[in-house]
């Protein structure tokens, strides 16, 4: 019997045994090998049988008495178990003794396993928290309410998700909320950095904001991950991780045409997944997501290069010097918002389910309505989700709501008011029988959301209900 490892991480490695026979004497050299695996630091293993071509039921004991020796200290699990292992073990009865995954792509999926798998890179998200944000008159990209918490919390959550527990966030002077909002939700096992690098427009600087880094906070060693701007999605990083590496890139980056409005860029490959060309003005059904893994001595050399954004200005220049740039084409649903219909269409995503992992934080009270603490809605109002309001919002009676639409937290929907297909930004107040349809409203001005145009100018005070998108601050009504 062989057996073969692979780091995975620091902290989990990749058992494989190959062979004919699964028997008692296996477990001497698995036991080796964990034994050197605890004595650098790991703390979790995926032992691969599928290569091996049957099991004695000695060998299946084997397996027993590993896990007896080792569960303790290791997570473990077994994968790849033939049909006459399992019989073994049933016939035992100890089915449900060992941890088993189908396979070890299962296993990585595993949210305990999967958050081993990135645990010894480090994290960039250039969010801009120091520039206007996709709304004007808004809060920076990085505070855009995205059902009920920041844009930047769901970042960090996702990279957590896959053991990133050092993240490097670009902000040259962090606005207050930022940091008073991580150190009010914490995200486990994560450490976050506010750098001091400063930020440029989008496609404009992200090489200088990188180049800063490197330059000033020695920031970089080994593979980074690096999120581009106010990118939501669910690419798995630990996949990506894996091609990267398979690849032997210098860049990789995850691209796709799912979830997506923005334009596309024509990729053109040798059949092997290596990048040879891009245009960034090709309007083909490929799209960069704003995801990248680059090797730390790519970053650590950006002050050679000119500057510009990753997708327009570093990965051309890489590729036309030999560099080795890869595409990441797994399947997965991502959102970037850079304008206000942008930002509508991703928290409709949210909300309909088609952003996994991004759901409103608050209680989900029926199917497609959520409703955060201190909220009042009377008994006279119709929500028709999907629909979420916000924590101590006020829906007055008769005001109807259909969904998708977003009530912030403190808005007041006036008495008889319709909301459709709608956003009301935290502390607006409608008067009774407004009506909104397919707009941003704030407590001074509002958003067409139709695709005709953007106004940002305030409505009238007494605008005609009949009007569509009419509406007039007030008071809360009796």
């Amino acid at each position: 019997m062989l057996v073969s490892v692979e780091d995975v991480s620091l902290r989990l490695i990749h058992l494989r045994l190959k062979g004919t026979t699964l028997r008692m004497s296996a477990i001497e050299a698995i036991g080796r090998v964990c034994d050197e695996a605890l004595a650098r630091g790991v703390s979790a293993a995926i032992i691969d049988l599928s290569a091996m071509t049957g099991a004695s039921a000695s060998g299946t004991a084997s397996l027993v008495e590993l896990y007896g020796r080792y569960g303790d200290r290791l997570r473990l699990t077994f994968c790849g178990l033939g049909d006459t292992t399992r019989r073994h073990l049933q016939k035992a009865g100890l089915g449900g003794i060992l941890p088993c995954h189908d396979d070890a792509a299962s296993a990585l999926a595993d949210p305990p396993f999967r958050a081993l798998q990135l645990c010894n890179h480090r994290a960039v998200i250039l969010c801009g928290a120091d520039r206007p944000g996709p709304v004007p008159g808004g809060p920076p990209a990085p505070l855009l309410d995205i059902a009920g918490q920041p844009l930047l919390a769901h970042q960090l959550k996702h990279l957590a998700r896959f053991g990133l527990g050092d993240v490097l966030i670009d902000a040259a002077d962090p606005d207050r909320d930022l940091p008073a909002h991580l150190h009010d939700n914490p995200v486990p096992g994560q450490a976050q950095f506010f750098c001091s690098a400063a930020s440029m427009p989008r496609e404009g600087g992200a090489v200088e904001t990188l180049a800063g880094m490197a330059t000033r906070h020695a920031a970089f060693g080994g593979d980074v991950v690096v999120v581009a701007g106010p990118i939501l999605g669910d690419p798995d990083l630990g996949a990506m991780a894996a091609w990267h590496k398979q690849q032997g890139a210098d860049v990789t980056f995850a691209a796709s045409c799912l979830g997506g409005e923005r334009r596309g860029v024509r990729l053109e490959n040798d059949g092997k997944g290596r990048i040879t060309g891009i245009d960034p003005a090709g309007a083909t059904g490929s799209a960069e997501a704003g995801i990248y893994i680059i090797r730390a001595d790519i970053l650590n050399r950006l002050g050679d290069v000119a500057g510009g954004g990753l997708a327009t200005g570093l990965l051309p220049r890489l590729i036309a010097s030999g560099g080795h740039v890869s595409a990441y084409t797994g399947a997965f649903r991502w959102r970037a918002i850079f304008n206000a219909e942008e930002y509508h269409g991703a928290m409709r995503a949210a909300l309909e389910g088609n952003l996994p992992g991004i759901l409103p934080a608050s209680q989900r009270v029926r199917p497609g309505l959520w409703i955060a603490p201190g909220a009042e809605i009377s008994r006279r109002a119709r929500l028709h989700g999907p629909c979420h309001v916000g924590a101590g919002a006020v829906i007055e009676a008769g005001a109807e709501l259909h969904g998708p639409c977003v009530i912030g937290a403190g808005a007041v929907i006036g008495r008889n008011s319709r909301v459709s297909h709608s956003m009301v930004e935290a502390g607006t107040r409608l008067a009774e029988k407004s009506r909104l349809y397919r707009v941003l409203a704030g407590p001074t001005r509002h958003l067409d959301l139709t695709g005709t145009g953007r106004d940002t100018t305030p409505l009238p005070q007494e605008a005609s209900p009949q009007d569509r998108g009419s509406w007039r601050p007030a008071r809360r009504s009796a």
